[in-house]
């Protein structure tokens, strides 16, 4: 049986010790994009979650007992090609997160964290489709 693979793209927050001063294509699949604020209301359009003041993490983010939150000016971008949204989330949680996390650890004193908050099919002009909402993954 041939699976058509289809473009899903999921994003979300990340926080890390250093990052980019501007947006920045890691590779053709992976985007970091620098969020000013009318960007960053434009996609977190529901309402804020709850974040625990005095939690002794880094700035970028904070923990509930059941919940972490990250916080950032940076949103992440991942494309995969896959056949389903299950099999394209399966990718990105076992390829491409490692690898980013990977590659930023040694700028900070923590562990960068990432939180995808959507994951959507992609239509050949990029716009994102049927997204899932915020609680489509985790925190890495």
């Amino acid at each position: 049986m041939v699976v058509h693979q289809k473009t899903w793209v999921a994003w979300g927050l990340i926080g890390a010790g250093a990052l980019p001063a501007r947006s920045l294509d890691i590779s053709p699949e992976v985007r970091l994009e620098l969020l000013d604020e009318q960007r960053r209301v434009q996609l977190l359009r529901e309402s804020p979650r709850a974040q625990h003041p005095q939690a002794p993490f880094p700035v970028y983010f904070s923990a509930l007992p059941s919940e972490v939150t990250v916080r950032s000016t940076h949103a992440l971008w991942v494309r995969v090609q896959a056949g389903d949204q299950s099999e394209a989330w399966d990718i990105i949680e076992r390829n491409s997160v490692p690898a980013i996390i990977a590659a930023l650890a040694p700028y900070g004193d923590h562990a960068p964290r990432i939180e995808f908050l959507r994951i959507g099919e992609s239509d050949k002009n990029g716009v994102l489709g049927d997204l899932t909402s915020q609680w489509v993954g985790g925190t890495f």
